[in-house]
């Protein structure tokens, strides 16, 4: 009677009606380079669950939902349309620490000032960055093409990200 039940209860949870919603592996977060970069990247990794528009800020994201979630890849496109506000850091700081991730993925805008926030935030992390800088761009917030952006990403995620340095590491580096 009991390995009867027990092989009931093992059917039961791994049939499909008993499982929960699966998470998507990856979360895409950002602007118009997200949302660009996304059905590429799809493409490439698999479904991802995409949090973008034309436009978005870092403020603008902080408001969105919250995913709650752990995925295997997060990636971040966010401080183009930032460019003149100080709260970029303080907010790209909530983000990643708000995140549950094996990877992390930034992309560094083409204009200086957000770019230098957000290579800090990938080294601080540890991080993955992708510098948007490298590609042509027609308006200096998207690249022409966003298939590099996508391989680039999709090559990398399957990489765990390295432990993040400590301070007496950094001091030691300086």
């Amino acid at each position: 009677m009991r390995r009867l039940l027990a092989t009931a209860l093992v059917l039961l949870a791994a049939s499909p009606v008993a499982a929960a919603p699966k998470t998507p592996p990856c979360l895409l977060v950002g602007d118009e380079t997200i949302a660009g970069t996304a059905p590429a990247l799809i493409g490439m990794i698999g479904p991802c669950a995409v949090q973008a528009h034309r436009g978005a800020t870092s403020t603008e994201a902080l408001s969105w939902p919250a995913p709650g979630a752990e995925f295997k890849l997060v990636v971040i496109g966010l401080g183009a349309h930032d460019r003149d506000m100080p709260r970029l850091a303080r907010n790209l700081m909530k983000m990643r620490r708000a995140l549950k991730a094996e990877r992390v993925f930034w992309l560094r805008p083409y204009h200086a000032t957000p770019g230098q926030v957000v290579q800090l935030m990938a080294e601080r992390y540890s991080d993955g960055l992708y510098d948007l800088g490298r590609l042509p761009t027609r308006d200096g917030v998207r690249p022409v093409s966003f298939v590099p952006v996508a391989q680039t990403i999709a090559g990398a995620s399957g990489r765990k990200r390295p432990k993040p340095k400590t301070l007496s590491d950094r001091q030691r580096e300086w």
